[in-house]
């Protein structure tokens, strides 16, 4: 599982730097972790979320 992870960072990366993303100076995680992050979490647990009731 941490192999497909750090496969996947890497290909959002790559994928930023060649569509020439810039990303602002101020932040402190990468854009390429923000995705690695959804895509992760979709991959992972799909649609997990539809099946639980949120209650606040």
């Amino acid at each position: 599982m941490d192999l497909q992870i750090v496969f996947v960072y890497c290909l959002c990366d790559d994928l930023l730097k060649a569509l020439q993303h810039g990303e602002d100076p101020q932040c402190r995680v990468s854009d390429a972790e923000i995705l690695t992050t959804a895509l992760v979490a979709a991959l992972y647990f799909g649609a997990l979320y539809m099946t639980k009731k949120i209650t606040y």
